[in-house]
């Protein structure tokens, strides 16, 4: 495989094995990504095995997301969805960003998005996020973390409403290099992992949020 060889060449110091660069199957995904294209494949898989290395993510486990967990915030269901797609749930009312520490949140969504991942069953390869919006409010509103899952999705060209829930097949304070890191983390380091993403009973505190996010869409749609 032209990738592989050319990774073990040019970056011989990256790791090997599971989400390392001689990962026969992370270096496909990658490829099918970018199109089959080797250089862009090679470019976005060294990106994104350079993170995993420096941000830790062989070392998150229940006892290290332990204390962020237990406010419920975020989790993984315990069943399929009808697609049979892991589902990643993310409860916005128990959000509170003058509370938490925006890298313990950082943590826990990257230990849910793994967890998430290593319940896909045999011929499924996304995972579906729900952002239960009931009960938010501006306390809540910390775009950062709410967009965490939707991340991917806003690289779309669409979005839409149904009902009292809004789909996207793709706030205050809002810390623009932690928002970059966020959109990173679903372009660069899962790519094409997340399905879908529901947002459940927008209330109409959240529409100037949803406003603000819009123009991103735009952005991410060249990508």
């Amino acid at each position: 495989m032209e990738v592989k060889e050319k990774l073990e060449k040019e970056h011989y110091d990256l790791p090997v094995g599971e989400n390392g660069r001689d990962d026969e199957d992370m270096i496909l995904w990658y490829l099918k990504d970018r199109r089959f294209s080797v250089e862009e494949a090679i470019a976005k898989l060294t990106k994104a095995i350079k993170w995993r290395q420096e941000f830790g993510v062989a070392d998150l486990s229940e006892d290290t997301v332990k204390s962020i967990a237990k406010t419920g915030k975020a989790y993984v269901h315990d069943f399929l969805d009808v697609n049979d797609r892991p589902v990643l749930i993310v409860v916005a009312s128990k959000h509170l960003p003058d509370v938490h520490d925006p890298r313990d949140n950082e943590k826990l969504c990257v230990f849910l998005i793994e967890k998430a991942l290593s319940k896909l069953p045999a011929g499924q390869e996304q995972i579906l996020g729900i952002v239960d919006l009931r009960g938010f409010g501006t306390k809540n509103a910390d775009l950062s973390y709410l967009t965490f899952l939707v991340i991917y999705k806003l690289v779309a060209e669409h979005c839409w409403e149904l009902g009292h829930c809004i789909r996207v097949p793709g706030t205050k304070n809002v810390d623009l290099s932690y928002l970059t890191f966020l959109f990173d983390v679903f372009y660069y380091y899962y790519p094409k992992r997340l399905g879908e993403v529901l947002f459940v009973e927008a209330p109409f505190v959240f529409q100037p949020i949803w406003q603000l996010t819009k123009p991103l869409l735009k952005s991410y749609a060249s990508m």
